[in-house]
């Protein structure tokens, strides 16, 4: 999920915060910005599958509250290539129902790429 798309859909489920390393950068000053940004970029995130009927699938929110407030998670860091500087970073958070969540940052992504 883009950096973007993530902050949008965790403004509108009122999760402020990843865990760290997935937090993520914020877009826009003000709530009229941010609306402005959630209006241009609904149709792709509708294409992406984050918005359904203009809601954020349950198992994407769940998913998004367990990075957010995990009560068990490891952070690792790897490096695909052996002396390379591009280096991959997840969360692997555990649910209260014995599931597991990962949330991985591709190299070059600044700041925050949630994912599944």
């Amino acid at each position: 999920m883009a950096p973007l798309h993530s902050y949008l859909v965790r403004r509108y489920l009122g999760v402020d915060d990843l865990a760290l390393p997935l937090e993520g950068a914020a877009f826009g000053r003000t709530r009229r910005q941010l609306r402005e940004l959630a209006r241009r970029e609904a149709p792709a995130m509708h294409r992406a599958g984050l918005l359904v009927d203009d809601e954020a699938p349950v198992e994407l929110a769940e998913a998004l509250r367990v990075l957010a407030g995990p009560q068990l998670w490891v952070d690792s860091l790897w490096c695909p290539e052996f002396g390379g500087e591009a280096a991959w970073r997840s969360v692997a958070a555990l649910t209260g129902r014995d599931r597991v969540v990962l949330g991985v940052q591709e190299p070059g992504r600044a700041r925050g790429t949630a994912g599944r």
